[in-house]
């Protein structure tokens, strides 16, 4: 199940409109019991 998976600006963490520049990709997931959380920046 995916809890969440957000977009921001990798420098502000504002939200963003379009996918450019340094981007902060975050996300959660459960498996079973367990939580995963990741983040990755990328640039674009």
């Amino acid at each position: 199940m995916i809890d969440y998976v957000e977009a921001v600006n990798a420098d502000t963490l504002e939200n963003i409109d379009e996918i450019k520049g340094r981007v902060l990709i975050a996300l959660a997931v459960r498996f079973g019991n367990t939580r995963l959380i990741d983040n990755i920046i990328v640039e674009v």
